[in-house]
C-alpha cells in the first residue's frame, strides 16, 4: 500500500495495526505529527456548552432557531475541524508530490531514486522525480549534471532541457548547462534524443551539443568523469564554458577583459586548489590572472 492510501486510512481512522506501525516509521506521519502539534496551539479554547447557558437569562425562542451563542460554539468547533483536515491534506499532498533535490555551488551530493538507483549531483544541478507515482511514471528532471548508477534491470528517462536520454542498467553522465548538453556513457548503453534525432551510445563514448553543433566523443580511461574525483575535465570546449564551470565549482566572481570566450579549450583544472586551477585554465591561452578573496580577473591580450 502506497504513501497515499496509508494517508487516506488514517484520517478516516481506518489502519490496522501493522499498517499503523508501518505509516508512523515515514517522513510523512513525521510531518502530520509536528503540524498536529502546531494545530494543538492554534485552536480554539474548550467551550462548556451547558455551564454556558446557564449563564444566559432565560428566553423564549422561536421553535427550530438556534441561539446565536450556540451557533458560534458550532462555528468555533467546525473551524478547528477543518483547519485540521486541511492541513493534513496539504502535508499528504506535498510528500506525494514531486522529490526535489538541489545542489548549491561549490559542493556536490549523492541521492538514490526509487528503484535504489544512484545519483551524484555536481554544483548548482537539481533532480526532481515523483515518488508516488514511480512505478507509472519513471522519470526524472535533471538541471546542471549528474552522474547515474542504475540498478540493474531498472529503466527511466533522465529528462533535459536539450534533450532526454533513455536509459537500462547502466552507468553514464548527462551534463546540461545553458548553451551546453553532453552525455557519456560508461557502462552499458544510452538512447539519446536531442535537436530531432537520436543517438545510441555504448561503454567509452559520448556525444555532446554545444550552440547547435554536434559531435562524438571518445572517452578515455576511467570509470566516471572527471568532477567524480575533483577535477574538471575538458576537450575542444569554448573557453566561455570553462570559466564558467571554474565559477560553479569555486563559488567565486570572474570578470573577463579581453578575452575571447569562443576559443577553444583543451585541458583540466582542479578542485581544490583555486590558484592551480587558474594556472591550469590561464596558461595555456597566455592569460592572466589577479585573485582578490571572491574574485577573479582574466586579461587577455588586446
Amino acid at each position: 500500500m502506497n504513501e497515499e492510501d496509508l494517508v487516506k486510512k488514517w484520517l478516516a481512522g481506518a489502519l490496522s495495526e501493522s499498517e499503523r506501525l508501518s505509516f508512523e516509521g515515514t517522513e510523512t506521519y513525521r510531518k502530520l505529527q509536528r503540524m498536529d502539534g502546531i494545530l494543538q496551539q492554534m485552536k480554539a479554547p474548550d467551550y462548556d456548552v451547558e455551564a454556558e447557558e446557564k449563564k444566559l437569562p432565560t428566553a423564549s425562542q422561536p421553535a427550530g432557531v438556534v441561539p446565536i451563542w450556540r451557533r458560534n460554539a458550532f462555528l468555533k468547533i467546525a473551524a478547528s475541524l477543518l483547519l485540521v483536515l486541511s492541513a493534513a491534506l496539504a502535508i499528504g499532498y506535498m510528500s506525494m508530490g514531486d522529490e526535489t533535490i538541489k545542489v548549491l555551488a561549490a559542493t556536490k551530493t549523492t541521492t538514490y531514486l526509487p528503484d535504489s538507483s544512484e545519483v551524484v549531483l555536481n554544483n548548482a544541478s537539481s533532480l526532481t522525480y515523483s515518488k508516488s507515482r514511480w512505478n507509472k511514471a519513471r522519470v526524472v528532471e535533471l538541471s546542471g549534471e549528474g552522474f547515474f548508477k542504475v540498478s540493474h534491470g531498472s529503466r527511466f528517462d533522465v529528462k533535459t532541457s536539450s534533450g532526454t536520454v533513455t536509459v537500462v542498467g547502466t552507468q553514464f553522465n548527462v551534463k546540461s548547462r545553458a548553451g551546453y548538453f553532453e552525455v557519456q556513457c560508461y557502462e552499458g548503453a544510452v538512447k539519446v534524443r536531442s535537436n530531432g534525432s537520436e543517438q545510441i551510445l555504448k561503454k567509452g563514448q559520448g556525444w555532446r551539443l554545444i550552440g547547435g553543433l554536434s559531435a562524438a566523443l571518445e572517452l578515455g580511461a576511467g570509470d566516471g568523469p572527471g568532477w567524480m574525483g575533483n577535477e574538471s575535465r575538458f576537450e575542444s570546449v569554448p573557453y566561455g564554458q570553462v570559466v564558467e564551470e571554474f565559477k560553479r565549482q569555486y563559488g567565486v566572481k570572474v570578470n573577463l577583459v579581453h578575452v575571447d570566450v569562443n576559443q577553444v579549450f583543451t585541458g583540466s583544472f582542479t578542485h581544490d586548489n583555486i590558484e592551480l586551477a587558474l594556472q591550469s585554465i590561464t596558461l595555456p591561452l597566455n592569460i592572466k590572472f589577479d585573485l582578490e578573496e571572491n574574485l577573479v580577473r582574466l586579461s587577455g591580450d588586446r
